[in-house]
């Protein structure tokens, strides 16, 4: 997205351009492999403690 600034003689100036916010749904997936990996974690927890 291109932000314009128009000056007082009406001239456009350009300015920083602006990264757009796309959605694009995952469908869980990402929620399903963090829920993997601190299920991976915890699972290594518990074989490694010393008691």
């Amino acid at each position: 997205m291109n932000v314009w600034e128009i000056d007082r003689r009406g001239n456009r100036i350009a300015r920083q351009d602006q990264p757009a916010r796309i959605n694009v749904p995952d469908g869980g997936t990402s929620l399903v492999l963090l829920g993997m990996a601190m299920t991976g974690l915890a699972a290594a927890n518990r074989r490694f403690r010393k008691s």
